[in-house]
């Protein structure tokens, strides 16, 4: 049986996962901080558990589903604003429209590999992983039929070149 490329793959990501940056002031408290921001400093984990908990997902998911909502360090892996970020992109674009892009190409490589007519209807998510150039892990909707269905792409993006590493329908596991 031929091996696709994604199997196992989340098993050696997870071996690539690289603690960025910690910022120790984080968890000093002032009595000028809200509540809230109170709230945000304290440490629900050290920067070692949390590389544990960066490496458990990316294990998991493969790199595509991380909750990166209880991470305070920076890690190689990050979440993509696709609204409101522009760390990838030149204002007035937001990373959202680069995301697309990706999108659409990858689900051209798709419909060339597989025969098929999907459209591409919406991203969901997506993470970045930094390396030698930036891979994305991204969810997003697509349209087959009038049936919706989530599709999962994995794209190298570097200066010199963009390609769709690939595409396929989101495993039910997932």
């Amino acid at each position: 049986m031929m091996k696709m490329p994604w199997e196992n793959f989340g098993k050696v990501l997870s071996e690539v996962v690289r603690l960025m940056y910690y910022d120790s002031d984080y968890e000093s408290e002032s009595e000028l901080d809200s509540p809230k921001l109170k709230r945000q400093k304290r440490a629900l984990y050290t920067p070692e558990e949390e590389t544990e908990v960066i490496r458990d997902q990316v294990l998991k998911s493969e790199g595509f589903d991380i909750d990166f909502s209880n991470i305070r360090c920076e890690f190689n892996f990050s979440p993509v604003d696709l609204l409101h970020g522009n760390k990838l992109t030149k204002p007035p674009q937001k990373d959202g429209y680069l995301i697309n892009l990706f999108c659409n190409m990858a689900v051209d490589e798709f419909n060339k590999f597989y025969g098929k007519k999907v459209e591409f209807a919406k991203a969901h998510k997506a993470v970045c992983h930094l390396q030698a150039g930036r891979k994305f892990y991204i969810t997003f909707e697509g349209r087959e039929d009038n049936h919706l269905q989530l599709y999962q792409a994995m794209i190298q993006y570097s200066i010199e070149t963009t390609q769709v590493v690939f595409c396929r329908p989101k495993p039910k596991a997932m």
